[in-house]
């Protein structure tokens, strides 16, 4: 089993266009270079600058590969300019370097940015060059293949070698990603199709089909003989009322087949027959084989017991999501969240509710998992139990304590807001002497610095990113942040503070960082510190944001919207300026937020929604889960967790805990209870 020449030139052109899932980068220990590698400075402090680097960098920008290599010949080994157009030599992928060349790069730049990249590149040489079966095989022996053209290129040598068992295994596990493209599956199914079963096309299509990939799909199906079950899928993908012909003629083949149970499941709930829906889910099987996509699975019986919830049906509701089989720990920490929480709430049996929260503990990694698990755990103990017993008191403060540890996330707040405590205060870290000496010692940073010097800003937010994933100390995390402050790039200092503060480093300040609104920025109307939640979450900062819906600038405001603002409040309008001048957008949004809060009588819940998902959802939820302005505090949590829209859901939940601490920050009072049920009215 041999490859042509013609399928090797197109899987190497398709890897030249397709994109590779991109990985957090590694936590390494970065080695330290020796002090003479550090830029030089003129007599102000500014760094140098030698236009060798700069040159060779836009040689090879440029396409002109042989003056790249003249540069580097002419640059002293090891020094820095020679290490950051080495790098990027090999992280060009119109560069051609040979395998060899890059196998070295991929060694000694581990402690820098690209690791995927220079693999990826090393890949399509080895591609390239036409290597033997047992060569091939020896360049993977240390690190497996990371692009789908190393795999294919994996499975063909296999083959060659008649190591046939092997080689399908291979070929199975890219046939299995659904993530992969049309013409490189195409390409596989032709050149493997010894390799692939019926049932490895069944397979496949169902994958895709689960994901709503029906072009995709079309393919397998024919090759697996399943046109009439793929029909059903279509139909109801497109034409839900019309779908109860194609779904009675799936064949006799696939009538016990789980694919078409959750086909009729999705058909049913479209159809609002939710009762119907939540009864075949008895028939849901337990392997994960047979369910072929778990989460997908979990996505109709999330809707369906939520519909079940709302109805006043919690023990049905209960038992559609405790019976959800998701693998994934984030989708099933939602899953085990609903169950637990319908059981609490809906059936009132805290016993049934605390086996589920205690599994969300489990499941979740993140700072918000663990506060929000803490929290109805919390909740759980402090419920009173059948027979009228009271309440654990003890049990519930110390649960409540372990919330209120993650002082940055919705629940974490609410659980200090339980125990009567003040909003947790978040100072900037202060870099120790030692800090500054290892940061300035990195040749990351030195190359980060070097970058910068000579306007190579898109090269030197590969070393922002890198950094901001592998530094350990606070400290050294905040002088990197500073560097991107010092330029006033709030976007990247932002997205520094949020990768640390994620990866569990103690940098709330970083995170939630101040400055981006200029002084000129008139936000009386919303308040500065709710300007600064709604930028945060809306555009991360990043003044020049436009959204596919052309919500543009800090705030993310419709030119429409943003030219009925400054007509009511005697403003100039200037399209231009919304993502060109943050004083003029902050200003606008803030008097819109102001507005809106007056429309929905001071409640920042509706404003939120509204600002995320339209006023018309404010009208259209209220009707649906009544009226929360003035809901007793559990009734309302209740309610935010009753939105039916997870973005939505999620979005009103962090811009309230970003209100909480940019208050603290700006030393106004805050209390997550009172603005959760009272708003500016409270």
């Amino acid at each position: 089993m041999e490859l042509s020449g013609r399928t090797l030139k197109t899987l190497l052109m398709l890897s030249l266009v397709s994109g590779m899932a991109g990985a957090p980068a590694r936590a390494l220990d970065v080695p330290m270079p020796v002090p003479v590698d550090k830029p030089r400075l003129d007599e102000n402090g500014d760094i140098i600058v030698e236009h060798t680097l700069q040159n060779g960098l836009a040689a090879l920008d440029d396409g002109n590969v042989e003056q790249a290599r003249e540069v580097l010949a002419s640059l002293e080994t090891g020094r820095l300019d020679e290490k950051i157009l080495s790098w990027a030599m090999a992280m060009s992928r119109g560069a051609g370097l040979p395998a060899s060349e890059l196998a070295e790069a991929r060694d000694r730049f581990a402690g820098w940015p690209g690791d995927e990249t220079i693999a990826t590149n090393f890949e399509i040489a080895l591609y390239r060059e036409n290597r033997a079966p047992a060569q091939l095989l020896a360049a993977f022996e240390d690190k497996a293949p990371v692009t789908v053209m190393g795999k294919i290129a994996v499975a063909n040598a296999l083959g060659r070698l008649d190591r046939e068992d092997e080689a399908r295994e291979k070929v199975k596990e890219l046939w299995n990603d659904v993530d992969l493209d049309s013409r490189t599956a195409s390409l596989l199914a032709r050149e493997f199709s010894s390799l692939l079963s019926k049932e490895d096309q069944l397979v496949r299509m169902k994958r895709l089909l689960y994901r709503d990939r029906i072009k995709a799909a079309l393919a397998p199906a024919r090759a697996a003989g399943a046109e009439s079950l793929y029909q059903a899928w279509v139909q109801t993908i497109r034409t839900p009322k019309g779908a109860n012909t194609a779904i009675d003629k799936v064949d006799d083949a696939f009538k016990d087949d789980p694919a078409l149970t959750y086909l009729k499941i999705r058909h049913l709930r479209q159809l609002d027959e939710i009762d119907q829906a939540a009864a075949l889910f008895e028939q849901m099987p337990n392997e994960d084989a047979a369910l072929i996509d778990p989460e997908e699975w979990w996505v109709e019986q999330r809707i369906v017991s939520r519909s079940l919830f709302e109805k006043g049906e919690a023990e049905k509701a209960w038992k559609v999501a405790s019976a959800h089989k998701a693998s994934d720990p984030k989708i099933a920490a939602e899953a085990e969240f609903h169950a637990g929480w319908y059981a609490l709430r809906g059936m009132n049996d805290p016993e049934k509710a605390k086996v589920h929260f205690q599994r969300l503990l489990t499941l979740s990694g993140t700072r918000s998992g663990q506060a929000r698990a803490y929290y109805w755990l919390a909740r759980t103990a402090e419920a009173s139990k059948p027979g009228g017993a009271e309440g654990d008191p003890l049990e519930t403060a110390a649960l409540y304590e372990k919330a209120a540890q993650h002082p940055a996330n919705f629940y974490g707040q609410l659980a200090a807001s339980a125990l009567e405590r003040k909003p947790a205060e978040f100072a900037d870290p202060q870099p120790a002497p030692s800090d500054r000496a290892n940061f300035d010692a990195r040749d990351t940073v030195q190359a980060l610095e070097k970058l910068e010097a000579i306007g190579e800003a898109w090269r030197a937010r590969q070393f922002y990113g890198y950094l901001a994933e592998t530094l350990e100390s606070p400290g050294e995390l905040t002088l990197l942040a500073n560097k991107a402050r010092v330029k006033s790039d709030y976007r990247l200092a932002l997205r520094i503070g949020k990768i640390g503060w994620q990866r569990g480093l103690e940098v709330g300040a970083l995170a939630f960082p101040l400055g981006v609104m200029p002084r000129d920025a008139d936000t009386t109307g919303s308040g500065l510190a709710l300007a600064y939640s709604i930028a945060r979450q809306e555009s991360a900062f990043d003044l020049s944001a436009v959204s596919p819906a052309n919500a543009r600038g800090l705030l993310q405001l419709l030119p429409g919207t943003a030219r009925e603002v400054a007509n009511r409040h005697g403003l100039a309008y200037s399209p231009e300026r919304l993502t060109r001048d943050a004083g003029y957008n902050a200003t606008l949004g803030s008097h819109y937020l102001a507005e809106q809060i007056d429309r929905f009588g001071g409640s920042y819940i509706l404003t939120f929604i509204a600002y995320n998902a339209g006023p018309k959802r404010v009208n259209e939820w209220i009707a649906r889960f009544g009226d929360p302005r003035g809901m007793p505090l559990d009734e309302v949590i209740d309610w935010v967790e009753s939105i039916p829209f997870p973005e939505t859901r999620n979005y009103v939940q962090h811009v309230l805990e970003n209100y909480e601490i940019y208050k603290a920050r700006l030393g106004e009072a805050a209390d997550i209870g009172r603005d959760l049920r009272l708003g500016r009215n409270g």
